[in-house]
């Protein structure tokens, strides 16, 4: 059964919303451009993977997307970790285009495209300190030992797979996504000893849920941006001019006339994912270029923002808005 669900990352709705409101002249606006591209490029490959998972959901086994854990102030993530009660299998995903070949003797990854050559670390090092971390974490948790592999998972079908006939820890641990289903029945075959009950199983699942700390990290200054630089106003979800002007309480946009009755959802939550999840009325209303703090207080009510205190001093929790939903992400 899947326990956590992949949900798209805070960091591509977040770069989403920053190309939205950056200057396409920025000079960051182009590599914003390509770090969304990066990440949505990876998100999609661990959605091929959870297509080829799907025989597996079943209720013996447990599937926990995206897990992210301390050990020793520093902090590990797993794309996919899934827990048998006869082994636990770590799966990283890689979705990458052209001709891959694992370099053995120097511990790289070579990409070829065209007659383009990239040199990327090689994942087999990064599973590796993956299951580490994990054989230590579940030590300091006094669990049982139990059985940690790993696999490396190329998600693109066409993607071209090279290694040296001696390097067989490549040949064993890197596959493409749609044979994974043949590389866990071959697990399972292989570990056929019980390492934990069903019952330790199930709290390994609910202290992995526990313990799991997503990766949020405010992003202008990752980028070294500035609030003043984002582009502030309500956009019109119709031809995306701005700023729409709020009159007789409804959005009109200027450029096409279109109206709207809740084109300041997607404002709101672009500030809560740019700027900060807690607001003022005086902020967002300066953010939505509006006058009355009446009004800027019935659309905070509007996205259920939670208030605390009263009158001038209250302030705005807009943290239900920034949650990663799943949805798609768009090429």
């Amino acid at each position: 059964m899947i326990l956590k669900p992949r949900n798209t990352p805070l960091t591509l709705h977040r770069l989403e919303a920053l190309m939205k409101r950056l200057s396409p002249h920025h000079p960051q606006h182009a590599l914003i451009e390509d770090e969304y591209a990066k990440h949505a490029a990876g998100y999609r490959g661990e959605q091929q993977l959870d297509y080829f998972l799907a025989p597996f959901i079943r209720k013996d086994i447990h599937i926990l997307h995206d897990i992210r854990l301390e050990l020793d102030n520093r902090y590990f993530q797993m794309d996919t970790l899934i827990l048998t009660p006869q082994f636990l299998l770590i799966l990283e995903v890689k979705n990458l285009v052209g001709s891959l070949t694992f370099d053995h003797q120097f511990q790289q990854l070579l990409r070829k495209v065209d007659e383009k050559e990239d040199v990327f670390p090689d994942p087999l090092i990064q599973v590796k300190r993956q299951e580490s971390f994990l054989t230590e974490w579940l030590t300091r948790q006094n669990f049982p030992s139990i059985p940690i592999t790993t696999l490396i998972v190329i998600a693109n079908p066409k993607t071209k797979i090279q290694a040296n006939e001696q390097h067989q820890e490549a040949i064993k641990k890197i596959t493409h996504a749609a044979n994974v289903p043949n590389k866990l029945l071959h697990l399972q075959q292989h570990y056929s000893q019980l390492a934990l009950s069903n019952q330790l199983c199930e709290q390994l699942a609910d202290l992995l849920l526990k313990d799991n700390q997503p990766y949020d990290q405010p992003i202008l200054p990752l980028y070294q941006l500035k609030q003043e630089e984002l582009i502030t106003g309500v956009y019109c979800p119709y031809c995306q001019a701005r700023p729409m002007n709020r009159l007789h309480g409804r959005w009109e946009c200027p450029a096409c006339n279109a109206i709207s009755h809740n084109a300041h959802k997607s404002a709101i939550r672009d500030y809560a994912l740019l700027i900060d999840p807690t607001t003022s009325n005086c902020k967002l209303r300066t953010f939505l270029h509006l006058t009355s703090r009446f009004t800027t207080k019935r659309l905070l009510q509007s996205v259920r923002a939670t208030q605390t205190g009263a009158n001038k001093g209250s302030t705005y929790d807009l943290s239900n808005l920034i949650i990663a939903h799943k949805t798609s992400v768009r090429s």
